[in-house]
C-alpha cells in the first residue's frame, strides 16, 4: 500500500490495479538504474525538460524525499528516454 496521505484518494486507486502504471514505474526503474539516481530524479528531471510545466511541484514532506529530488536539476534525461517516458505514460 503506498505511504501516502493520499492513498484513499480515487487517482491511487486506479493506479494500483492498473498494469500500465506498473510498466511505466519499471521503466522509470530502469533509466533510474542507468543513472544511479533515484526514481525521484528521474521523474522530477523528465518534468523539468517538459517546456509546457513552468514550476514542477515536489511534494517532500520528510527531508530524505527532498533529498531524493534535489539531484534532479543536474540529471539530463536524453532524447530516447524522454520519448519512452511520454510513450510509456501517453495514457494518463
Amino acid at each position: 500500500s503506498p505511504d501516502s496521505s493520499r492513498a484513499g484518494g480515487s487517482l491511487i486507486r486506479s493506479l494500483i490495479d492498473n498494469g500500465d502504471a506498473y510498466r511505466a514505474l519499471d521503466l522509470m526503474r530502469k533509466i533510474a538504474a542507468d543513472h544511479e539516481a533515484p526514481v525521484a530524479q528521474v521523474a522530477l528531471a523528465w518534468q523539468l525538460a517538459k517546456p509546457t510545466i513552468t514550476a514542477p511541484i515536489i511534494g517532500a514532506r520528510r527531508v530524505e524525499q527532498l533529498d531524493d529530488t534535489i539531484g534532479a536539476v543536474e540529471l539530463t534525461l536524453s532524447d530516447d528516454e524522454l520519448r519512452q517516458l511520454d510513450a510509456a505514460t501517453a495514457m494518463f
